[in-house]
């Protein structure tokens, strides 16, 4: 020993079997998320971490044999999804003239989230579109929004705001254009290259420093139990961390489906029309594409499988071995975990899907500030994206009512109609059947027809006006 104990005469026993190993888990996995998207984050693992044995838990189950699935039960699945780098088919529904899917892909997922993401923050400014007051649309009686109006199939829970109706419903709905012309293979494909992802984060320097400091300082007061599981915590996580960052993240693209044309992503709030601009791959890539990682060891990752084996080892002897250790060395070895906890914790402040999202643009080529127009009402952005896309898909909703599948009938013909004529919607001529047809609707359902045009006439004026700036 070469410094003085100042804790040798103190009475105080401090338990810390029941954190070594076990606490700050989540925080730990959670961190394990980043290792694909930050530059040289496998080689900035070499610090004394707690969560071990949680970790070895989660990572264990991705080796398959025999002896991993014994020692690691669990659901097997790829280390992409384990690292939140796959959604499994949670994406948007898609729509185009040749082809309509209930699900996409992870890509697809990224870029409605960044769109819905990127109308949140812009819709705070004021809207350039009209709003019609709500008592143009409502009665004492038959308040507008107690009707129940038309769903898309492929638009699940579509809210009761056909029109805008009352301020309960005032929620801005975005349409956004992405043109995909440039999506295409880039030369380092499938593997993304590694100036696309996020810049080297110099803290995790720091926490290896103060784990190597943590381990001379248990030495130097003579406690080498717990100078041991110091160094044997950083080496077991820089193991760790470089097994699980030495896979190659890549971008997976799926055989092509027959797609011709654009297409659009729907979700609850807001609508992506896609542009291939003559690229038939694009929007195959996004609708299908996702994130994959690439092991030496795939498809059995028995790495994966030692690396979860060391974890489990390491929390053991931890467990067992820091309660024999000095008062003041397992003050430092707690130390060095919290010191860990806060930096995962800090890793985990990071939006991995928006990380995810801007690697994808950088990968692909795309724009991070793609054309999107906000409005209030479902019928102007749906009036939106048929002018911009074609009307076509307004015949694929089903309604649910009657009464409301006579107005909601005369307004997708008229749409139809001034799409074909390229003419204001309040302009489209009127036939005799059409004026007989709207004659028999009750006075709501006329004002709800006669406010849908309005607004919709607001639509295909903000489409004109895009289309006169990007001719």
């Amino acid at each position: 020993m070469l410094l003085q104990d100042p804790l040798v005469n103190s009475t105080f026993n401090l338990d810390v079997s029941g954190v070594a190993g076990f606490f700050g888990g989540e925080e730990y996995l959670a961190a394990m998320a980043t290792i694909h998207l930050m530059r040289y984050r496998r080689w900035l693992g070499w610090y004394n971490s707690p969560g071990s044995y949680y970790l070895a838990k989660k990572y264990g189950t991705l080796a398959k044999s025999r002896i991993w699935v014994a020692l690691f039960p669990g659901r097997p699945i790829e280390p992409a999804e384990m690292l939140q780098l796959d959604s499994q088919g949670s994406g948007p529904q898609f729509w185009s003239p040749d082809i309509q899917l209930d699900k996409t892909g992870h890509l697809a997922y990224l870029l409605a989230r960044y769109c819905e993401q990127r109308a949140d923050i812009t819709s705070k400014e004021p809207s350039r579109m009209r709003i019609p007051p709500s008592r143009d649309i409502e009665d004492n009686d038959h308040p507008a929004s107690s009707i129940p109006l038309s769903s898309l199939p492929f638009m699940p829970n579509w809210p009761n705001s056909f029109i805008a109706s009352s301020p309960a419903y005032m929620k801005t709905y975005s349409v956004t254009i992405m043109d995909l012309s440039n999506c295409k293979p880039w030369p380092e494909y499938p593997a993304i290259p590694s100036k696309y992802l996020l810049p080297f984060q110099p803290l995790g320097l720091l926490v290896t420093f103060t784990t190597i400091v943590g381990a001379i300082l248990s030495a130097l007061w003579g406690d080498f139990f717990c100078c041991a599981m110091i160094l044997l915590g950083a080496i077991s996580n820089g193991v760790n961390f470089y097994i699980l960052g030495s896979s190659f993240l890549m971008l997976s693209f799926p055989n092509l489906l027959p797609l011709k044309g654009d297409g659009m992503l729907v979700s609850d709030h807001s609508i992506v029309i896609l542009r291939s601009g003559g690229n038939e791959n694009g929007i195959n890539n996004i609708i299908k594409g996702r994130f994959r990682l690439e092991y030496r060891s795939t498809p059995r990752y028995h790495n994966i499988g030692v690396c979860a084996a060391i974890l489990t080892l390491q929390a053991s002897l931890q467990l067992f071995l820091v309660p024999q250790g000095k008062l003041i060395g397992q003050i430092i070895f707690l130390a060095t975990f919290s010191i860990s906890w806060i930096f995962n914790k800090y890793l985990t402040t990071f939006d991995h899907e928006a990380l995810q999202a801007e690697i994808m643009f950088k990968t692909l080529g795309l724009s991070s500030k793609p054309e999107q127009v906000h409005f209030k009402s479902w019928s102007s952005a749906l009036a939106f994206t048929a002018f911009q896309l074609h009307p076509d898909f307004l015949n694929d909703f089903a309604v649910d009512s009657k009464d409301n599948n006579k107005w909601i009938g005369i307004w997708k013909d008229i749409i139809t109609e001034a799409y074909a004529r390229m003419c204001h919607p309040t302009l489209v001529p009127r036939s005799p059947e059409v004026e007989r047809r709207i004659a028999a609707l009750s006075p709501l359902h006329q004002r709800f027809f006669q406010v849908a045009i309005e607004i919709a006439g607001d639509a295909y004026q903000e489409s004109e006006r895009i289309n006169r700036r990007n001719a």
